[in-house]
């Protein structure tokens, strides 16, 4: 499952807040020994001198946070376009069985970092790299696609540009899709009240803080100057939403993965006939299958649950008071069995047993 990317990008979040907090910190120290009685004139003065610097500083703590946000954002999508690929690696399947955008697209993809094998985050590749991944993929159906191939340039990862990348991975309509996550809805609910329909806000309300912050390191990096210094309650709403709008990109992607592993898969996919206890026990009965305890399994949710899909163990498997290490269903068995799954579980969901 991905998670390595989000894990980082939200404890470099955590280092930000701290900067942000220590910052304000240092202020109130600075505002409160100048009052101190005991303090010498000497000190005052000292401390008077850092008040009147502290203003024209607040324009570079300022420029500090947005770069250093934006960097890490950064780093968070590449590294979690990475992460995706290597998923898809370790699924074992060949070019051929890979989200249409990607076949389509991964030759003039692959060509196009030629041109780029200069640049710092490329470097590790080389010609003859790029030539035996585009040949595995088209001659030979072997799936060893470059991550890199998915990058955008430097500095530009707004949503529409993130949406893209999305795109040309087989994830399509990420900006409709993202917000209905758990973690972007939740902060909508926060924001707007909990009655909030997602789908009548428009995505630049939606997304706005994104662009914005874009936008600003950009102009940082071309002027050395800001617009606007926007104050602590706005800069810790930013790092909030950041951490709330990785969390469900990171769902997304895995969505993706997973609806490739549940089409992919030869196993035969199986409605609960009912759902009791927690709800986290499916009921199954009238169908034939053989499971054991602790095997893994794949969750697809009915439409419009998000996440669509979800990876989970069977904990438990009970018949009639009776408890099972492994377990075969039959047809004809009219009492059922319960099999107990580590997530909750809705009806209408259907599982499949790896």
């Amino acid at each position: 499952m991905m998670h390595t990317s989000l894990s980082a990008f939200k404890s470099s979040l955590v280092k930000i807040r701290q900067y942000v907090d220590d910052l304000e910190k240092k202020n109130d120290i600075i505002d409160k020994a100048i009052a101190l009685p005991c303090a010498s004139q000497e000190i005052k003065d000292d401390i008077a001198d850092l008040q009147t610097k502290r203003n024209s500083e607040k324009e570079f703590d300022y420029t500090v946070v947005i770069v250093t946000l934006y960097g890490q954002y950064e780093t968070f999508i590449e590294k979690s376009i990475k992460e995706y690929v290597k998923e898809l690696q370790h699924g074992g399947y060949p070019f051929s069985q890979l989200p249409e955008k990607i076949k389509g697209g991964y030759f003039s993809k692959g060509i196009g970092l030629h041109g780029k094998l200069e640049w710092e985050k490329y470097k590790h590749l080389d010609e003859r790299i790029i030539a035996k991944s585009i040949h595995e993929a088209l001659n030979q159906d072997i799936q060893n696609i470059l991550p890199e191939a998915f990058y955008t340039n430097g500095g530009n990862y707004k949503v529409d540009v993130l949406a893209g990348c999305l795109g040309d991975l087989g994830i399509e309509n990420a900006k409709q899709f993202l917000c209905q996550y758990p973690s972007l809805q939740s902060y909508y609910q926060g924001k707007y009240g909990l009655g909030v329909n997602v789908n009548e806000k428009d995505t630049e309300v939606l997304y706005g803080i994104v662009d914005e912050v874009v936008e600003t390191r950009n102009k940082i990096a071309h002027t050395g100057k800001v617009d606007e210094i926007k104050d602590k309650t706005y800069v810790v709403e930013m790092i909030e939403f950041f951490e709330k709008f990785a969390e469900s990109m990171t769902m997304l992607m895995q969505d993706a993965l997973n609806e490739i592993k549940w089409n992919n898969g030869t196993s035969v996919a199986y409605q609960p006939v009912n759902v009791f206890k927690g709800p986290s026990v499916a009921g199954f009965k009238g169908v034939e299958f053989e499971v054991h305890q602790n095997q893994d399994c794949l969750c697809c949710y009915p439409a419009g649950h998000y996440p669509k899909y979800n990876e989970t163990t069977i904990l438990g498997i009970e018949e009639s008071g009776n408890s099972y290490i492994n377990y075969h269903l039959y047809p004809d068995n009219t009492n059922g069995v319960g099999l107990k799954m580590g997530i909750d579980v809705s009806q209408g969901c259907k599982f499949k047993f790896l």
